[in-house]
């Protein structure tokens, strides 16, 4: 648990024990060498000055330290509470990033027509009576990579592990769906370079021969 910073009143306090203390040190010695060596300490002018001088001075260095104590307690609990507050941010954002996935998935559960077309390289013709539930298939698809991908760059730490992860799965779907490709390519002002060339690398797969799941029927 972060220790919590101390206020300005906590600060007073502290400064004033510490003086308290000290005064009542330097008194009981006072006292004691009057006692013991009556001369020693005969209290002029002169020397009460330059004993409050020194009081003084010992009070300022004391505050000082306090100070730096204080600030870089402060400090250190700034940055823990920055540190879980973005930890939070990061949770929340991988939340929604697996949301997404999920209803990707749901999609081909709930349109599992459509599945051919984007994992087993099945071409689309103009004449296709699900023609226009490929397309809106597609363009969701390319907006969920998009969106995907601005989410994760926003948070490093994120991106760091995901980034992998996330290329390989979209450069795959790539390789297995010509219709991907093709809308891509016809909506290039739409995207980011970044997904298109992953789409680059999808093509280049595919040319290798992987053009489709490994799980397809066929």
């Amino acid at each position: 648990m972060a220790a919590t910073a101390l206020g300005l009143q906590e600060l007073f306090i502290i400064i004033a024990i510490i003086a308290v203390t000290i005064f009542a040190l330097i008194t009981a010695g006072l006292f004691y060498l009057r006692r013991t060596r009556p001369q020693a300490v005969a209290l002029e002018a002169i020397k009460v000055h330059e004993l409050i001088s020194l009081v003084i001075s010992i009070l300022y260095f004391i505050t000082v330290c306090v100070t730096l104590i204080l600030l870089i307690v402060q400090n250190r609990n700034i940055s823990m509470q920055t540190q879980f507050a973005l930890q939070s941010l990061e949770g929340n954002v991988y939340g929604q990033v697996m949301n997404q996935t999920l209803a990707q998935d749901e999609l081909f559960i709930k349109n599992p027509e459509t599945r051919p077309y984007f994992y087993e390289s099945k071409e689309l013709y103009p004449d296709d009576p699900l023609s226009y539930k490929v397309l809106a298939t597609a363009e969701y698809l390319l907006d969920f990579f998009d969106s995907l991908e601005k989410q994760l760059k926003h948070y490093p730490h994120l991106w760091i592990h995901e980034q992998k992860t996330w290329e390989a799965n979209t450069i795959d779907m790539f390789a297995w769906s010509p219709v991907l490709c093709s809308y891509l390519d016809a909506t290039r002002d739409w995207y980011s370079d970044s997904l298109y060339a992953l789409k680059t690398e999808g093509e280049k797969k595919r040319r290798q021969g992987l053009s489709k799941q490994k799980f397809s029927k066929d």
